[in-house]
C-alpha cells in the first residue's frame, strides 16, 4: 500500500452499508500510507460524505496488529481486541478489517454511523482526478 500511495496522488472512497440497511460514503481527498520504517503511518485529510469523518481520529497514526502494537491505547493491543490490524485510535472511532462474522463487539464499524456496525464495506483508492 505504500508503494501505491507514497506521491501523495491518490484518494480513498469508502462505501458502507449498515445492519439496518442504511447506505454511506465516506471520502478523503488524500490518502497516503508510510513505508514500514514508519509502521505504515496512515495519512488521511479533505473528508466528505454522509458517514461522518470516521478516520479523522487515526490520521497520523501507526499500524497496528497482535503482534505489533503501535495503537493509542497503553491499556490494551486493540488489533488482539478486534481481531485484526488497523490503524487504532484508543480501540475506537473507525475499524473496516474486523471480523466481519462477529456477532455483536467488536466487528467492523465507523463511528457516529446508523448503528455504528456495518453488514458490507468496500475500500476503494485511485489516483486523484484532474480538474
Amino acid at each position: 500500500m505504500h508503494q501505491r500511495t507514497k506521491n501523495g496522488e491518490m484518494e480513498l472512497k469508502i462505501d458502507m452499508i449498515t445492519t439496518s440497511e442504511v447506505r454511506l460514503i465516506a471520502k478523503y481527498s488524500t490518502f497516503q500510507v508510510g513505508p514500514s520504517s514508519d509502521k505504515y503511518r496512515l495519512t488521511v485529510k479533505g473528508y466528505s460524505g454522509n458517514a461522518t469523518n470516521g478516520l479523522s481520529p487515526h490520521n497520523k497514526l501507526q499500524f497496528s496488529t497482535k503482534d505489533a502494537d503501535h495503537d493509542t491505547n497503553p491499556n490494551v493491543n486493540c488489533a488482539v481486541r478486534h481481531e485484526g490490524g488497523w490503524w487504532f485510535h484508543g480501540c475506537v472511532h473507525a475499524n473496516l478489517n474486523g471480523n466481519f462474522m462477529k456477532k455483536g463487539w467488536p466487528g467492523i464499524w465507523w463511528i457516529k454511523a446508523a448503528a455504528n456496525r456495518m453488514r458490507y464495506t468496500e475500500i476503494k483508492i485511485r489516483r486523484k482526478t484532474v480538474t
